[in-house]
């Protein structure tokens, strides 16, 4: 942060959500100068972040490699993951009536 202050490091938007996520920033009032300064809700966000980051530096390949295929999925396979998980549930509501 001293060397972006010092104008030694320039300001990326990798930055910019490493320190919102490190001190618990408001993105908007950071870089937009509005809202709250702090924010509650990146609570759940940051756990599921570091959960991700354990798996990613674990060894378990496996759960590395599925992380890394959601990551390459597009808009639409998402969508049709999505959908195929939604008749997974609605199947499973229904064999247990």
């Amino acid at each position: 942060v001293s060397n972006i202050e010092n104008n030694i490091n320039t300001l990326t938007e990798k930055n910019i959500k490493l320190i919102c996520s490190e001190f618990n920033i408001n993105n908007n009032w950071l870089t937009k100068d509005e809202g709250d300064m702090f924010c509650d809700d990146n609570k759940d966000e940051d756990d599921y972040l570091a959960k991700i980051d354990y798996i990613m530096t674990g060894e378990n390949n496996f759960h590395k490699n599925l992380f890394k295929t959601f990551a390459l999925l597009d808009e639409k396979e998402l969508d049709a993951l999505e959908n195929i998980i939604n008749k997974f549930i609605q199947v499973k509501k229904e064999s247990k009536e």
